[in-house]
This record gives structure tokens, C-alpha cells and sequence, in this order.
């Protein structure tokens, strides 16, 4: 164990693995050491980058200056703003369509709808309806568009609430081939969420994808 010890045990030839296990363990332990000195900078590096340090020296600035100064990263809420003001032009309503209205007075097309939209209000969640995108030549209005505010990252929320629709199904997953295709994958940049008749949306799991994607 140690080269300058001459009075130590030593390992007999019979000892079979043992010298091998020995040589494994020391590796093993000096390899976790280096990976937890690297966790732990990985951890710090995430925490100064949460707490947005360029921003903070904007925002440190006194109004005078702060006004003669142009940030060189956009501060959230000049960001959250620009991105929330981007103009677009949604799917259009049939003349007949039922009325849902969100809390903030939005119309969507469904109650889920209104659930889901009321959610991602509660949670201060960014998110633009029906916002356009264009895959293998084909316009997609994904249900909802998101932010991650702190990570300023996009997700595209889609709800398919009626799973118990063979046709239905069979259009969803087709939907969900072209976005893996475009490189749009479920759990990354792709939110889902089901519905049957009767197995209605649990707004519990809606609360748990939004603390895990999109806070």
C-alpha cells in the first residue's frame, strides 16, 4: 500500500484479485474526488448564471447612468417583454365555436385550454397561443408556446385530449413523429399531456411539468 513502508504487510501471489481490487479502489476513490470538485464547480457556475450576474450590474447602475447605458444582455423584463410582444397571427376561430375564456379574458378552444392557460398564468409563465411553426414544409399551431424565464429556453406545449379517438390518436402521433424529426423530442423541448373521456387532464401532473420544465 505504501512503496516506503518496508515493514508493511505484503500481498502473497496466492492472494488471486486481490491486488487488482486494491489498484481499482484507490482509482475509484481518487476518480470521486476529482468528480465531486467538479460537481461542485458545475454547481457554482449554474448559481452565478441563475443569478444572471451581467444583469446585476445593469441593474446596480443609478438611474442616470442607467439610462446613458445600453445593457449587453437584455434584462428579463426586457426580455420577457420583447418576447411576449412578438407579433403573429394565430389559428382562426369558426364562427360557431364555443366560448372559453381564460381568466385574463384569452379565447381558447377548450376547458382544458382554460386550465391550462390559467396554470401558466398562476406560475408567471410566458407563453403565446397557437403561436405558428413550420415543420417539413407543414404550418403547426402547437397548443402554446413557453418560456423558461430563468433559463430563457422555449417549449412547445401540446395537449391531446382525445386519445380515445382512433383517428385522433393516430393524427397525434404523427404529430409527435414530425416534431422528433425536427429535432423537437418530448421531456427537451416538447411538453405533452393526454386526456380520454374518461380520463380527464390531471391538473396535479400540469403543476409538476411546469416546476420541472418551465420555473
Amino acid at each position: 500500500m505504501n512503496p516506503k513502508d518496508t515493514t508493511g504487510k505484503y500481498i502473497a501471489r496466492s492472494a488471486g484479485e486481490l491486488p487488482a481490487l486494491l489498484a481499482q479502489k484507490k482509482y475509484d476513490q481518487i476518480v470521486l474526488k476529482t468528480a465531486e470538485k467538479e460537481l461542485l464547480a458545475l454547481r457554482e457556475y449554474e448559481r452565478i448564471l441563475q443569478e444572471s450576474a451581467m444583469e446585476r450590474i445593469y441593474e446596480g447602475l443609478d438611474p442616470v447612468r442607467k439610462s446613458l447605458v445600453t445593457p449587453i444582455i437584455p434584462t428579463t423584463d426586457d426580455f420577457v417583454r420583447d418576447w411576449l410582444n412578438v407579433s403573429y397571427e394565430g389559428k382562426a376561430f369558426p364562427e360557431d365555436s364555443p366560448g372559453f375564456f381564460t381568466d385574463k379574458g384569452e379565447l381558447v378552444r377548450s376547458k382544458t385550454e382554460v386550465i391550462l392557460s390559467n396554470h401558466f398564468e398562476k406560475h408567471n409563465i410566458p407563453y403565446r397561443y397557437e403561436y405558428p411553426i413550420v415543420l417539413d414544409g407543414i404550418t403547426f399551431y402547437p397548443d402554446y408556446f413557453l418560456l423558461n424565464v430563468r433559463t430563457r429556453k422555449e417549449y412547445i406545449w401540446d395537449h391531446f385530449g382525445m386519445m380515445d379517438d382512433p383517428a385522433y390518436l393516430e393524427n397525434a402521433l404523427r404529430k409527435i413523429e414530425i416534431y422528433e424529426r425536427n429535432g423537437i423530442f418530448p421531456g427537451d423541448k416538447l411538453i405533452i399531456t393526454f386526456e380520454t373521456a374518461g380520463k380527464p387532464l390531471d391538473t396535479r401532473i400540469v403543476d409538476l411539468l411546469i416546476r420541472k420544465h418551465l420555473i
